[in-house]
């Protein structure tokens, strides 16, 4: 069964998604395995490329319990 709206298959439809590229879209999306392209660089406000800006490594630490 769908948890979709009529709203939302409505908004599919106007693109031409099925709900099933959807779900597996959002497995993709939300798996910690599947290589998908939702990785990288953030930028907050305008979203361009800055190529000449350094890159750091940043570490965090985290409950054991969280791994």
């Amino acid at each position: 069964m769908s948890d979709l709206s009529e709203r939302d298959k409505a908004l599919l439809a106007k693109f031409g998604m099925t709900e099933e590229q959807v779900e597996r879209d959002e497995r993709m999306a939300e798996s910690e395995t599947e290589p998908d392209g939702l990785t990288g660089r953030v930028h907050y406000g305008l979203h361009l490329d800055q190529p000449d800006e350094e890159m750091i490594s940043v570490s965090i630490r985290v409950p054991k319990s969280t791994s």
